[in-house]
């Protein structure tokens, strides 16, 4: 280094030359090595202004050095001199001369306060990358091979825990191996941004290859160095990790580029670097003791996992390509078999996938061949033997506890658990492990998901809105958290707040899945017309159940039941627990209540032989429907029996929001002859903010609540269900069309 045996005073900076370090009062700052033989050789040169090409030979030593790399220098050290104004104190720069440092007084050498390291440092100010766009560097194998992923950039840049201890680097010179000139400026160039980039990382802890501070090197775990030379048009880099302890190379990676794109190619090993040890930092790896193919295969799994992170269109099946193409180059990690079941099983927003589960059967199966029980394995056990009904929610929570004994910090584990004790109604338990999960991952969108139907069950729906609002506006395509804010909305009777939030996103890209939600909006508001018009639009070209699915529903909108008498029941065979139940329904609807009560008695004991054992807050409507249908046609005792019990479990439940069961309660009490119980519930339940009158599912309202109109007070109850109605509609009338044309039931 040029200078590098004096130290200077510039202003109120010390400069220390020979430990790259500039200190003013308490503020003690690195400075990349060739930065500071940039400042040192400004200040040797004060008043005098200093060419570009000057300071490629004189500090760079070489005729390689691009504008670029000058320029970042010139900026980096302003920066760090607090000299960003408009008017420059120091570093002025000459159009088309060059850079002076301009000083009045005399600059010298000076006998300065000892160096001592008892501040914290700062780090360095991070580079700026033109060649790397958001992007995450996928390995495949053998060498470092970077796929671009498209992810949101956010969900990897988040918030660690404290608890993590930073992995302390030593970053060595890199040494051309051919030595050229050129490949020597490479090799210096890749040393310093290795050097800047994992500085500027919360995972490193980076010391600098300078002997003045080997009193506080005596920790460093791992070094990294390497060496550049030319062949032919390309730059090859040899990059080593070494054991900091042992001196023993734990691994070797090479990288190549043109050497047009030289720069590039530094940015990228550096990238790449700080990716590797980021992820170990983050899942708390073992670098001692993983192999590069060991590292390769983690790193695959961390961007499946932080693929599974945020439910974007596409994220699973992304984290499932990622997942196969790393079982088929890293075929002996088992972990990556669980987590390519996990990745099936955790399927977009609230919808599943029956066809999957074979796959995970094998996969399981695969796992256990080779009696490998770790990773994520007794949480996918415990899902897929849930999805197949083999074992209860008490069972499955207690496989997933033996999971989370094993990674106490997956954030995956602790959400779905809690899910499992949210269901189980134990919320202290469920709402613990959802908050621990989203302090390690602020932007896991399940934890958001769970945490929010949790509020919405305990009946606090405006925070469960809120905080669902709040999380989409850093994830705004999380597919998720779009279906549960409508239902949120829906299920509270805010039925224009549903429309409005939905009209606001492209509905074709989720295929339908959002369509259905619009067309339930827009029917409750009592506008069928729009109803209809969005589900015609659902495309289901090539799903025959869907179609069918599909048919049925339009023709309950249409109040068509007998014509959708052939569709409903080719809709019921659905394999999901819910599509069981058109068939039945569209028969209650034609006034064919014993065939119909037949229908659902096959449905439900297709599920279960006992009502009673089916979730609380499942399949309620169905429940309900099969109770009203047993009263009407002579079985009133067993209508009563499964009524008081359902009754009972409400009491416990949420009437609104998510999974509300709305004037479940008004009709069981007309089932068992108690119309004004029924009547009281009814009033209780428009004080709590029911609107649902106009429900899709029948067409119009329950047929069980046209015995309301006998009721003194049902007038009163309509008057103010349609003004509210009316009040909702009017906020979505468009100041340039008419209100879409409403038709009555």
């Amino acid at each position: 280094m040029q200078g590098s045996e004096k130290e200077f005073v510039l202003d109120e900076w010390l400069i220390y030359p020979e430990k790259s370090t500039i200190k003013r009062n308490d503020d003690l700052i690195h400075l990349e090595p060739k930065i500071m033989e940039v400042l040192v050789y400004l200040i040797n040169n004060a008043n005098r202004v200093i060419s570009r090409e000057e300071l490629t030979e004189k500090v760079w030593q070489s005729k390689f050095a691009s504008d670029e790399v000058i320029t970042r220098a010139i900026s980096v050290l302003r920066k760090k001199l607090d000299d960003t104004g408009k008017v420059h104190r120091f570093i002025k720069t000459i159009p088309k001369h060059g850079y002076v440092l301009e000083y009045s007084n005399q600059i010298e050498a000076h006998a300065l306060p000892p160096f001592e390291i008892n501040n914290e440092v700062k780090g360095f100010e991070p580079s700026i990358n033109k060649f790397i766009s958001p992007i995450w560097a996928m390995i495949i194998a053998g060498i470092a091979i970077l796929i671009i992923i498209a992810v949101l950039t956010e969900s990897f840049v988040t918030d660690q825990t404290s608890k993590n201890k930073q992995i302390h680097l030593k970053v060595d010179k890199f040494v051309a191996l051919d030595n050229l000139p050129s490949s020597e400026m490479v090799a210096r160039v890749l040393s310093e941004q290795l050097i800047t980039t994992l500085s500027n990382s919360e995972s490193t802890k980076v010391s600098m290859d300078t002997g003045s501070l080997t009193d506080i090197e005596n920790d460093v775990e791992f070094i990294i160095s390497g060496g550049v030379k030319e062949i032919n048009s390309d730059y090859h880099v040899s990059l080593h990790f070494i054991d900091g302890s042992s001196g023993g190379v734990l691994w070797s990676q090479s990288f190549a580029g043109d050497k047009k794109a030289w720069h590039q190619l530094v940015n990228n090993i550096s990238k790449t670097i700080d990716y590797f040890i980021s992820v170990a930092y983050k899942d708390k790896l073992n670098l001692k003791r993983l192999s590069l193919k060991n590292l390769q295969a983690a790193i695959l799994i961390h961007q499946a996992r932080e693929l599974r992170f945020v439910d974007e269109l596409n994220n699973f099946d992304l984290s499932i390509e990622i997942l196969q193409n790393a079982n088929v180059s890293y075929p002996n990690e088992k972990q990556i078999l669980m987590e390519l079941a996990l990745s099936y099983l955790r399927v977009n927003g609230d919808n599943t996938n029956p066809q999957r589960l074979p796959i995970v059967k094998s996969l399981i199966e695969q796992a256990e061949k080779a009696k490998y029980k770790k990773g994520v394995y007794w949480l996918v056990k415990a899902l897929f033997l849930k999805e197949t009904n083999e074992i209860d929610v008490k069972e499955a929570i207690e496989l997933i506890e033996k999971n989370r004994l094993l990674e106490p910090e997956n954030v995956e584990v602790l959400t779905i658990l809690g899910s499992f004790y949210r269901i189980s109604n134990r919320d202290e338990q469920a709402m613990t492990l959802f908050s621990n999960a989203l302090a390690i991952e602020p932007d896991f969108s399940l934890a958001v998901v769970q945490q929010a139907k949790l509020l919405s069950s305990q009946n606090n729906n405006l925070q469960a809105i809120s905080m669902v609002e709040s999380f989409l506006k850093k994830h705004p395509s999380d597919l998720g958290l779009i279906q549960l804010l409508v239902k949120l909305y829906n299920g509270n009777g805010l039925f224009d707040q549903a429309i409005k939030f939905l009209n606001k996103i492209d509905l074709d890209q989720y295929k339908g899945l959002l369509k259905e939600h619009l067309a339930a909006s827009y029917y409750y508001l009592q506008i069928p017309v729009r109803s209809i018009q969005y589900y015609q639009e659902i495309d289901v070209s090539g799903y025959p159940l869907l179609s069918y699915q599909l048919d049925c529903s339009i023709f309950t909108l249409k109040q068509e039941f007998k014509q959708g008498t052939e569709s409903c029941i080719l809709a019921d065979k659905s394999k999901a627990i819910g599509g069981k139940f058109h068939y039945g329904r569209n028969l209650m609807l034609q006034g064919k209540y014993n065939e119909a009560k037949q229908q659902y008695k096959k449905s439900f004991t297709a599920i279960t032989e006992n009502i009673n054992a089916i979730q609380a807050n499942l399949l309620i409507t169905e429940k309900v429907d099969y109770i009203w249908l047993l009263s009407i046609t002579g079985e009133e005792k067993l209508a009563v029996d499964l009524a008081t019990s359902l009754l009972k479990q409400f009491s416990n439940s949420n009437r609104m929001g998510h999974l509300g069961y709305g004037i479940a309660d008004v009709i069981l009490l007309l089932s068992i002859n108690q119309p004004e119980e029924a009547a009281n519930a009814f009033s209780r339940a428009i004080n709590d903010g029911w609107l649902h009158w106009y429900d899709w599912r029948y067409g119009g309202p329950h047929p069980a609540l046209n015995s309301l109109e006998k009721h003194n007070n049902y007038s009163q109850w309509m008057l103010y269900l349609n003004n509210s109605l009316t009040s909702q509609r009017s906020k979505l009338a468009d100041k340039n069309k008419k209100t879409p044309q409403l038709t009555t039931n």
